[in-house]
């Protein structure tokens, strides 16, 4: 049976659990025929990016809307599926190319929760112990695969079977720029990995084949996009150097990448 590599911790359960409490999923019928077609036997990859987009073109006064884009990377073509108003808070998206649907999450105007970052929350959690478990996808049969009290694991992706990625933090709280560390399972060792060009990492995705990653962050001109390294080439280039975001774009926040 295959697993996912999974991290634990009581903290994060805590904002999983307020999160859940603020935010509300729903679904939508999008028309997806034009896009490209994913009933061929060979799976393809996307990227479903969410952003969001001023109403009124200039600023949040007329209110915010949802857009989704989604990327081929076979194609190299990217698409707005979907755009629709939403509460500006944190939301997130993803589109069902199969059934023609958008999941998507929005809150109700004035709603927020506690982000944990309180300052003593911060004294008395300076760094929380992370151990990674690897994990049955019906989410049994667990075991640890390793455990850290000497940084702050943030997020973590599985390249293959004996390499992990993960974000991290000196501390909770800090202000330096996240970046990525390799985890070696065989010896557990954990060595920096260096993007080129690229100061922060907010998140990221390795391709299925190991070949390359996309990155949500900063690179060194301080330009916030998505980019992707290639592992044999060491190149990293901007998806949305080929496709510039439109007048009314506002952020982008987040993205998956999924093989259908």
């Amino acid at each position: 049976m295959k697993k996912k590599m999974i991290t634990f911790g009581g903290v994060i359960a805590a904002v999983l659990f307020a999160l859940l409490a603020v935010h509300h999923f729903y679904t939508r019928e999008v028309d997806t025929s034009k896009e490209p077609d994913t009933s061929k036997k060979e799976p393809a990859e996307y990227l479903h990016i969410t952003a969001t987009a001023y109403n009124n073109g200039q600023n949040d006064d007329d209110g915010i809307s949802l857009v989704l884009y989604l990327y081929s990377i076979r194609d190299q073509t990217m698409s707005e599926i979907a755009r629709f108003p939403i509460d500006p808070d944190y939301p997130v998206a993803f589109a069902d190319l199969h059934d023609n649907k958008v999941y998507f999450s929005d809150s109700n105007p004035g709603e927020d929760f506690d982000n944990l970052r309180t300052p003593k929350v911060r004294e008395v959690t300076f760094i929380r112990p992370k151990t990674l478990y690897l994990m049955d996808l019906d989410f049994g049969n667990y075991q640890p695969i390793y455990h850290t009290d000497q940084f702050e694991i943030r997020l973590t992706r599985q390249l293959d079977a004996n390499r992990i990625l993960m974000t991290w933090d000196p501390f909770m709280g800090a202000s330096k720029p996240r970046t990525l560390r390799m985890l070696y399972l065989d010896t557990q060792k954990v060595e920096d990995f260096d993007v080129p060009g690229i100061k922060e990492v907010k998140s990221f995705y390795p391709r299925d084949n190991a070949e390359g990653i996309f990155i949500l962050g900063r690179d060194l001109n301080n330009t916030y996009g998505l980019f992707y390294y290639d592992l044999v080439t060491k190149q990293v280039s901007n998806l949305f150097e080929k496709y510039p975001l439109p007048k009314n774009h506002r952020s982008l926040v987040d993205f998956v990448y999924s093989m259908n």
